[in-house]
């Protein structure tokens, strides 16, 4: 088994046989204080290159991308408007609203409330 940022094999066997040891050096470090968990550099450097790597992109994404190339006059959006062109969805559900949002935020598209029933994204550059 492989894991994590280490490319090296994992050896079951050995974690299994000093398990004990393992928990009661964790247990201690924790008693103790010890910070166990990542930091934001850490989170940046390591955790989110993985995350990036196994993200798989909504189709939705590449069609917004496309649409945005070609309208590029095209500064403040409506996840309503999106969903009718050029996604094609005049009936949508709150998932087909969340995922038009998920694509937004990911191509650098900002949430500004204005107090409507539909609210703006601005592209900030």
């Amino acid at each position: 088994m492989k894991c994590g940022l280490d490319v090296q094999p994992i050896d079951i066997e050995s974690l299994r046989d000093h398990r004990d040891q393992l928990f009661a050096e964790a247990y201690h470090l924790y008693q103790r204080g010890e910070k166990w968990w990542p930091d934001a550099a850490f989170e940046s450097e390591h955790i989110r290159p993985e995350q990036a790597k196994r993200y798989d992109d909504h189709p939705w994404l590449g069609t917004l991308e496309t649409h945005f190339r070609t309208h590029p006059d095209m500064k403040e959006v409506t996840v309503s408007g999106l969903l009718n062109v050029p996604i094609g969805k005049t009936a949508a559900g709150r998932a087909d609203k969340a995922t038009v949002r998920d694509c937004l935020q990911k191509l650098g598209w900002v949430h500004r409330r204005t107090g409507q029933q539909s609210d703006r994204w601005v592209l900030e550059n």
